[in-house]
């Protein structure tokens, strides 16, 4: 919707008058009134804020001017919450509140241009044009763990001090902020090592803020030790994709720490 639209769709529901340049009793103009008043059925006004209503849908979406769309795409792409989540993940987040027409030609247009989500192909169709990014893909696929997964970017390692030994079959769970809410993206289960691979995927593996839930409690029970910690959550934040990222756990029934590793 355009500035001149959302300016005519406000004075009619408001005052019930059509726009100057369709005004009049001609019968021509009278097929053009019909047809702005039935588009403007979609509409609703609420606190002299307008909102589209798509079909049956029960919410509306709140129709936002040019002025505000740039501000709306750092809210929900390029913050630590929305975490540079692609043309799809971005357009459901901001589809789920706001609306205004030609919203998914405009984000086409800011992902391409977004080298973070080019580097981690969440742009669809996305030609790697460079040497070195075909080389980079080539490595990567190749890095492979003994169970066959590609190496994670994010690890883990659990050591039971009290026991002086790796805690093993302890659950872990990762999850990311999106949107000011915490969705779990991965799980897993420590080895006999004590260390769980392939925590995350390369896709996965965007800027944003994360934190790993280690499930200390089960851990405690099953191997018959009194805990005073249910369960341990470490949160952190990825900022540079390229680096490596390890966050042990050093564990004891009445304390445990963490550091960032490498």
């Amino acid at each position: 919707m355009i500035e001149q639209d959302y300016g005519e769709v406000v004075c009619f529901l408001t005052t019930r008058q059509y726009p100057e340049r369709i005004a009049g009793k001609e019968p021509a103009l009278k097929l053009a009134q019909n047809a702005f008043r039935k588009r403007t059925k979609k509409y609703e006004l609420c606190d002299d804020k307008l909102y589209f209503r798509k079909g049956s849908r029960s919410t509306s979406q709140r129709v936002v001017q040019a002025s505000e769309r740039e501000r709306l795409f750092k809210e929900f792409h390029d913050s630590p919450s929305g975490g540079h989540g692609g043309l799809n993940v971005t357009f459901r987040k901001i589809s789920q509140r706001y609306y205004w027409r030609g919203l998914m030609s405009y984000l086409k247009i800011k992902v391409k241009q977004c080298q973070v989500c080019q580097n981690r192909e969440l742009w669809p169709h996305m030609k790697v044009t460079s040497k070195e990014q075909k080389q980079a893909k080539r490595k990567t696929s190749l890095k492979r763990t003994a169970g066959g997964k590609p190496n994670s970017p994010l690890t883990s390692h659990v050591l039971d001090t009290a026991r002086g030994s790796p805690a093993a079959n302890l659950r872990i769970e990762v999850y990311h902020l999106m949107a000011g809410q915490w969705k779990k993206i991965s799980e897993g289960q420590t080895n006999s090592d004590g260390r769980c691979p392939g925590l995350l995927t390369m896709e996965q593996f965007i800027p944003g803020i994360y934190k790993i839930l280690f499930d200390t409690g089960s851990y405690f029970k099953a191997n018959n030790i009194k805990g005073f910690y249910p369960f341990v959550e470490i949160v952190f934040e990825i900022e540079d994709v390229n680096q490596h990222y390890h966050v042990p756990l050093l564990l004891s029934p009445f304390s445990y720490s963490t550091y960032r590793g490498s």
